[in-house]
C-alpha cells in the first residue's frame, strides 16, 4: 500500500500528461496534468472521451489514430510512436502537443490499448517560429546594408554573407557551400596580422 501511494503521488504530481487509452481509443485513466493540457477541470472530465476529439485535422492525426487502434499483429511490440499534433482544447485554445503512444497488451499479445504521454510544446513551437521570423528579418536587413556582413562558425568558416560581401570580396554563395574560410578572403600579406587578432 505504501508503494501504491508513492506511485499515485508521482502520477498525480507529474507535469507531463499520462493517460491509459483502451483498444477503442477511449481514455479510461488520466492524471491531472493530462486534463490540464486539454484545459479540462480535472482528470474525471477526460475519462470516457476519445483523444481524437481534441485534435485538429493534420497528417499526424491519422498516424496517431492508427497507432492508438492498431491491432498487435500490425504493430511492433512495445514500440513507442511520437506525434507532434495541433489540438483545440475544450476552451477553444489552440496548442501543440507532443504525444507518445506505447501499446499495451493482454496475455497472448492481444492489443489492449495505449499508454499515452502528452507534453504541451506550444511555447517551444512559438519560440521556434519567432526565431525563424527574427532570422528572416535579420537576413532582409543585412541584404540592404552597403557594408560587408558575414557570420562565421567556430572554426572560422563563413556560414553567411550579405550580397555586398559577395560583390566586394569576389566570391559566390557556392563558395560557402564548398567551405570558405575567412582567411581565404583576406589578402595574403594581411593574414598573419588577422590570425593574431
Amino acid at each position: 500500500k505504501d508503494s501504491e501511494a508513492k506511485y499515485r503521488e508521482i502520477f498525480d504530481t507529474m507535469q507531463e500528461g499520462i493517460a491509459i487509452i483502451d483498444g477503442d481509443g477511449v481514455t479510461v485513466f488520466a492524471n491531472p496534468a493530462y486534463a490540464a493540457i486539454l484545459d479540462e477541470p480535472g482528470a474525471e472530465a477526460v475519462i470516457g472521451c476519445s483523444l481524437a476529439d481534441y485534435f485538429s485535422a493534420s497528417p499526424e492525426l491519422d498516424a496517431l489514430r492508427e497507432a492508438l487502434g492498431r491491432p498487435a499483429g500490425h504493430r511492433e511490440s512495445n514500440r513507442t510512436s511520437r506525434h507532434e499534433l495541433p489540438i483545440v482544447t475544450c476552451q477553444g485554445r489552440r496548442k501543440t502537443v507532443l504525444f507518445m503512444a506505447t501499446p499495451r497488451y493482454y496475455e497472448k499479445k492481444r492489443f489492449a490499448g495505449t499508454i499515452g504521454l502528452m507534453v504541451d510544446i506550444t511555447q517551444v513551437k512559438q519560440a521556434e517560429s519567432a526565431l525563424v521570423h527574427s532570422e528572416a528579418r535579420f537576413r532582409e536587413l543585412t541584404e540592404l546594408l552597403p557594408q560587408v556582413v558575414f557570420e562565421l562558425d567556430s572554426d572560422g568558416y563563413i556560414t553567411y554573407a550579405n550580397r555586398y560581401g559577395f560583390e566586394l570580396l569576389g566570391f559566390s554563395p557556392q563558395s560557402l557551400d564548398a567551405g570558405l574560410h575567412l582567411l581565404a578572403v583576406i589578402a595574403p600579406v594581411d593574414r598573419d596580422r588577422a590570425m593574431e587578432t
